[in-house]
């Protein structure tokens, strides 16, 4: 079952960087449909008691509270002390530094979908529990953001290849959703 739906997944990933190398140009062009920070951090705070401690920031996040997409600030120094927030009395840490970085990333699946589609969840669900906790999961996750914006391109200038691309997605988000929730 698992197996079904990565083996899905790694052909939608096929098929998107066969577009990407079909002939679009890099470039920047973020149009605040879908935003994510994406943060690979790892955070050292003081605790009032002089102990340190130290948490990893290894995620993607949407800021909900935030209506403007593009708006959304995406930065090492929030995300630790928002990640220190979930731990108990760590709204009391004192932030020493911080490695890594964090930025915002657009995804061509939120573009294809729409901002807000629920079906953005089901994806969100494939890579946080299944893609992620492998190597080659993270690789293609990568691949994956690293293609986004020169997708997107590519969509704004082949119609017909963005409907298709959606057609893939309308087609294989139900199959990996069902998949998942087993």
């Amino acid at each position: 079952m698992k197996k079904t739906y990565v083996i899905m997944s790694l052909l939608l990933a096929v098929l998107l960087a066969f577009a990407v190398n079909v002939g679009a140009a890099d470039g920047d062009d973020d149009d605040g449909e879908d935003l994510e920070c994406c943060c690979e951090v790892t955070c050292y705070y003081q605790k009032l008691n002089g102990d340190n401690a130290t948490l990893a920031a290894n995620e993607c996040f949407k800021d909900s509270e935030t209506l403007v997409p593009i708006e959304m600030v995406c930065d090492e120094e929030i995300a630790c002390n928002n990640l220190k927030l979930s731990e108990p009395g760590g709204q009391f840490w004192r932030l020493i530094r911080y490695e890594g970085k964090c930025s915002l990333i657009l995804c061509s699946a939120g573009y294809l979908l729409g901002c807000g589609d629920p079906r953005l969840a089901t994806l969100r669900q494939l890579r946080d529990e299944v893609l992620s906790v492998t190597a080659a999961g993270r690789t293609l996750i990568g691949l994956y953001y690293d293609s986004s914006d020169v997708l997107i391109e590519l969509f704004e200038a082949n119609p017909g290849l963005k409907n298709q691309a959606l057609q893939l997605l309308e087609t294989l988000v139900p199959i990996i959703g069902s998949s998942l929730n087993r």
